[in-house]
């Protein structure tokens, strides 16, 4: 599958919580083995770059959400991570096809 993101550009936290509730959204799941050698900050970097999306917010460590679109199809991205060797990735999309194709995508990215 290929698919071709775009950023959604001002998107707030409060914003993702709205979407979220106002439509039907496919999840997919998946975990990234890191080195445990690359810091957060590039880890991000490398992830928004990979997404073409939008940070909507950052926390603590690596947590942080993206916000991206595909055609016809909005896409957020939930990583979760804390300092171990991988992180959590969950993938919601209006379009369950989508969502899957992404999250087995990100399974091959090398940290």
């Amino acid at each position: 599958c290929i698919f071709s993101l775009s950023p959604i550009y001002g998107v707030s936290q409060e914003d993702v919580t709205e979407m979220l509730s106002s439509g039907e959204w496919s999840s997919s799941s998946s975990k990234i083995e890191t080195s445990g050698s690359t810091d957060h900050v590039k880890i991000k970097a490398i992830l928004k770059q990979f997404l073409q999306a939008h940070e909507v917010e950052s926390g603590d460590g690596l947590n942080c959400i993206f916000a991206s679109k595909a055609i016809g199809s909005k896409v957020l991205v939930l990583i979760k991570g804390s300092g171990t060797k991988a992180i959590k990735v969950d993938v919601k999309s209006t379009d369950g096809d989508l969502a899957k194709a992404i999250s087995t995508s990100m399974k091959r990215i090398a940290l």
